[in-house]
């Protein structure tokens, strides 16, 4: 399995490039606004509770999908390096233990 990270800022169309991707390819779109606008639902937003379920879906998810043999995944996502240091690296942990390929072409 291969995940794609599209990152940038905010705006800067990450999502409409991961929309063209995934029109060109079999890849499944997992975009933040999927998980962002449950976690706002249930939480407020920037709380430690948002955040928290925030990572929890994105991992969980991503464990899923090599789990049911999803070829790809295109994942438009904006971190920094303060922000998301300890989800990145439980991000590239999961990979490992899941062996999927994370790919960060922009």
């Amino acid at each position: 399995m291969i995940i794609v990270i599209i990152n940038g800022q905010p705006a800067v169309g990450k999502l409409t490039i991961a929309k063209i991707l995934a029109n060109l390819t079999d890849f499944k779109l997992f975009h933040h606004h999927l998980i962002s606008d449950l976690s706002k639902e249930l939480f407020s937003y920037g709380s430690s509770g948002y955040y928290e379920l925030n990572d929890i879906l994105r991992l969980e998810s991503i464990k899923l999908f090599a789990r049911h043999k999803v070829e790809g995944v295109l994942f438009p996502f904006w971190y920094c390096a303060n922000d998301y240091h300890e989800f990145i690296l439980r991000l590239n942990q999961t990979a490992k233990d899941n062996d999927i390929s994370l790919f960060k072409p922009i």
